[in-house]
């Protein structure tokens, strides 16, 4: 399954253009709030740009929009072992992943298919 197909599989999709266009100016507000606060909001979540994201925070991710084991590794485009080593602490969590993981709450399509003016 591709990246997108895993998206789509949740019902994310770009069809609805304003909600793409909302997301992206939630994403830009969350950039500002990180530039002011040295902190990313998000999904009622708070995180220091300082620290990353930790085994606890994947698996709530995971969690709270109720995807698979196997789901969550492929809306992330990573493999299974990859997100196992994630979730046991073996390998840290990449900072882009947490970025990517807030992306993926508020409902954004990935940038490939979206078009933002």
């Amino acid at each position: 399954m591709e990246d997108g197909a895993a998206l789509l599989a949740l019902g994310i999709t770009d069809d609805d253009q304003g909600a793409v266009e909302e997301a992206y100016a939630d994403m830009r507000l969350y950039a500002q709030s990180a530039d002011q606060y040295g902190e990313i909001r998000y999904g009622g979540h708070q995180r220091s740009l300082d620290s990353r994201m930790t085994p606890a925070d994947l698996r709530r991710w995971q969690a709270e929009l109720g995807l698979t084991y196997d789901t969550a590794a492929k809306v992330l485009a990573v493999n299974r072992s990859t997100y196992a080593r994630w979730l046991s602490g073996e390998s840290a969590i990449p900072g882009p992943v947490d970025l990517a993981c807030a992306a993926v709450a508020v409902g954004l399509a990935p940038y490939s298919q979206c078009s933002v003016t």
